[in-house]
């Protein structure tokens, strides 16, 4: 494509919009929402803190991901016992916030600043 026709704006935006955040359900009676037998078995697993990719074959485990993603459960994400679980720990989630950062005003007309539009 053309560089120059490209908002910088709009990239970042296409960009951040691809990125998936895993936000961990609670896991109290979700057991009993799960309809398939070893999906739920894995999920077990998962919960006791097994790695399930040494565990499982790799089409065992991403199908039961697969599954479990349904209910919001990642067991990519290996799973913290609430007793390992620091306290005071801010949900990543929460502290990430993107947004387009800005050119310093020091940075125009130097050779840090790559303006493609000057080009045109």
């Amino acid at each position: 494509g053309n560089w120059l026709t490209i908002e910088e704006s709009d990239l970042f935006h296409d960009y951040v919009g691809r990125i998936q955040m895993s936000e961990q359900k609670s896991t109290g009676d979700l057991f009993l929402q799960i309809k398939s037998r070893p999906a739920a078995a894995t999920y077990q697993m998962w919960l006791e803190g097994h790695d399930l990719r040494q565990i499982l074959p790799s089409r065992t485990f991403y199908r039961h991901r697969n599954l479990l993603l349904e209910h919001g459960i990642d067991i990519a994400i290996p799973h913290v016992r609430e007793e390992q679980r620091p306290s005071n720990v801010v949900p990543l989630k929460s502290v990430l916030q993107m947004r387009v950062a800005q050119i310093p005003s020091w940075a125009y007309g130097t050779d840090y600043l790559f303006e493609p539009r000057r080009l045109a």
